[in-house]
């Protein structure tokens, strides 16, 4: 049964084969899957939807990826590694309805994509070697179906009119052989039959030779259902304590904490499975909603442009600031507090923006100095900035928020934290939007994909309508940060071309915050 499929790598992995849950470190494909379903948000589709694919996956888990880079075989490591992301989500995404219905559409999206670029002998080959029950039309049936399936190549118009209508002519006239076309079950092709593709005749469809990725995937998708409903249940039975014992110890002990604590009583080994249960669990559990780019932990001088002041942060606000960040200076602005998920949101996501150690002090102390400064300010708030720098506590370096988190953590009510394409109800975002110089094009996209519950590709699109002229470098935004830096770059690239429009001018930097100014070059 089909797992998997590179271009270059027609024997696929078996779904006979053991899961390789030894390696647990690079889960690639999750990149690849995101950024097809981005793409299928923004409405690619077809072929371009295939393209997408087959370059998020060339750049994830092709040869030249990461996980290949230096190995002496580097098309045999990226194999591999394609195939250990893949058995690991599969275990991941394996947990639920939602989550394995997530999985195996984009997975059939990336694996018809790469059937689709398989060259013609290769794809015939392929469905040979598997045993797949797709069998040219036999002659018996040809010359029935033959003047349908005429007018429907016609009608599918694929190369244009002319080479259509030729392809057709063909076809009625006897040129094309009966193995051009399959003969399968209908329900083996519901996309062919929706779009129709398809010539539907006694219970029976008939397509195309090149339309065999649709064949192919529908036993693809079948296969990995079933397996994923394997795991789950394997999963499930291991994570429960795997079969063994009764009553409340064998409960206990079914939990990691449970577990380690019978070890640590002296209790008897725990079976392998529990072992392997109470190690891979918490990994298994945080797959599904890890974040996977930059963590921007680098503290003063990562972002574009270099570190910045206290000083520069509400010119830096009004140009290249995410909605969530210019709602909390906003709210901090006006109370002269934050509450604390507030602090750390807006405070991480100033030290990833590059503001040191020092000038966070002085615009925190700023800004709650009307209600709280001096001695007061020291004991109540300073030690928990230095700590989020690294310098108190566990002198660990703690990175911004991303996204994901910021979605996903609960906001309590009058807090200004949060994603505001989540939390605010339309007419506030509309106004949020407005007020960010949004134009009102984009903030109806925008708020049309919040309420779609697509909150990262709102902000993408807000991104794109206060940049206009330039676009994510991604499909849509993972991180405040990286709204930010992109941002940065965009402003830079637009006093760049302000600067060449002058004509010899030079370009003298306003502060930090984005604007600029043209003076004669000397």
């Amino acid at each position: 049964m089909l797992v998997r499929m590179r271009p270059s790598l027609p024997d696929l992995c078996s779904l006979s084969q053991p899961s390789p849950l030894h390696s647990l470190s690079s889960p690639l494909s999750s990149s690849v899957l995101k950024g097809i379903e981005d793409a299928k948000a923004k409405g690619v589709k077809g072929s371009a939807l295939d393209a997408a694919a087959l370059k998020l996956a060339s750049e994830h888990l092709g040869s030249a990826s990461p996980a290949a880079a230096g190995a002496p075989n580097p098309a045999a490591a990226a194999a591999r590694a394609d195939a250990v992301s893949h058995f690991v989500l599969r275990l991941a995404y394996s947990r639920s309805e939602d989550l394995r219905r997530w999985f195996l559409a984009l997975e059939a999206d990336l694996f018809r994509a790469r059937f689709r670029a398989m060259l013609p002998a290769s794809q015939a080959a392929f469905i040979s070697a598997h045993g797949l029950p797709f069998a040219p039309v036999p002659p018996g049936d040809w010359a029935a179906v033959r003047p349908g399936l005429a007018a429907l190549t016609e009608a599918a118009g694929v190369g244009g009119p002319a080479a259509a209508r030729r392809a057709a002519a063909d076809i009625a006239g006897g040129a094309t052989p009966p193995a051009a076309f399959y003969k399968v079950p209908f329900e083996a092709v519901p996309d062919l039959v929706a779009t129709r593709r398809a010539l539907l005749v006694g219970g029976s469809a008939f397509v195309s030779r090149a339309d065999a990725a649709s064949l192919v995937a529908g036993e693809f998708r079948a296969g990995l259902a079933r397996g994923l409903l394997g795991a789950a249940r394997t999963w499930g039975a291991m994570h429960q304590g795997g079969g063994g014992g009764g009553g409340s110890a064998a409960a206990t002990a079914a939990t990691p904490a449970g577990a380690r604590a019978a070890r640590g009583r002296g209790a008897a080994a725990a079976p392998p499975s529990q072992d392997e249960a109470d190690r891979l669990a918490p990994v298994v559990a945080s797959l599904a909603g890890r974040y996977l780019g930059a963590d921007y932990g680098a503290e003063a001088g990562g972002a574009p442009g270099g570190p910045i002041t206290a000083a520069d942060i509400p010119a830096l606000s009004s140009s290249s600031f995410p909605l969530c960040m210019q709602a909390m200076l906003s709210g901090l602005t006006a109370d002269h507090h934050l509450k604390h998920k507030g602090r750390l949101q807006l405070g991480l996501f100033l030290k990833g923006a590059g503001l040191p150690l020092e000038e966070a002090m002085r615009f925190w102390r700023t800004h709650f100095g009307p209600k709280c400064g001096g001695d007061d300010f020291d004991k109540r708030y300073a030690y928990s900035i230095r700590f989020n720098y690294g310098r108190e506590g566990r002198r660990a370096d703690y990175t911004p928020y991303s996204c994901v988190k910021i979605i996903t953590t609960p906001v309590d009510a009058g807090d200004c934290a949060g994603c505001p394409y989540k939390t605010l109800v339309s007419a506030a975002l509309a106004a949020a939007l407005s007020k960010a110089h949004v134009p009102p094009a984009a903030a109806a996209a925008a708020a049309a994909k919040a309420a779609a519950g697509h909150f990262q590709l709102a902000c993408a699109a807000a991104w794109e309508g206060a940049h206009p002229g330039h676009e994510l470098e991604s499909a849509g935004v993972s991180h405040p940060n990286q709204y930010y830096d992109e941002s940065r770059r965009a402003r830079a690239a637009d006093a760049e071309g302000a600067a060449a429009a002058a004509g010899g001018m030079g370009v003298v930097e306003g502060g930090k915050g984005g604007g600029v100014k043209v003076e004669a070059a000397k």
